[in-house]
């Protein structure tokens, strides 16, 4: 396995502070991502007031959204320090989907050299197919099919 890589087995569930924040941040966690994510909106609406910053970059590292939300931070009315934070977590969510990226390509040509058939399921390959970008999404782990 790659240095860096996580797996299944590392990530650990939410604690109970944790689940705490992230029920605070679920009503503007939810409400961003569908001013972003809406089909009809060419930018985002309006300010998502944000009742606990801390609470929800909680949130966004949890749920790895930050590539998602990160560039649309200030059109969302959020503080130039959450913005900057929320930068930095897509610019490490960008890396570790890189890794996976050389995960891949270093684990699956060596399963199909022993013969056997190989699919990448989810993380770079999903993100790939549906934004264009394989580090679009920042992963976890490496889901293999074989």
């Amino acid at each position: 396995m790659a240095d860096g890589a996580l797996t299944g087995a590392q990530r650990r569930p939410a604690a109970a502070g944790d689940r705490d924040a992230l029920a605070l941040a679920r009503p503007a966690l939810l409400r961003a991502l569908r001013q972003v994510w809406s089909p009809e909106a060419t930018a985002p609406a309006g300010p998502v007031p944000l009742e606990d910053a801390d609470a929800f970059l909680r949130a966004v590292r949890r749920h790895r959204l930050a590539i998602a939300l990160a560039p649309h931070a200030l059109a969302l009315g959020w503080p130039a320090e959450t913005a900057a934070a929320l930068h930095q977590e897509a610019r490490r969510q960008q890396l570790a989907a890189l890794r996976l990226i050389a995960l891949a390509v270093e684990v699956v040509p060596a399963l199909e050299e022993a013969g056997l058939r190989v699919l990448v399921l989810k993380g770079p390959a999903l993100a790939l197919q549906t934004t264009g970008q394989p580090w679009n999404r920042g992963g976890g782990d490496l889901d293999l099919l074989v």
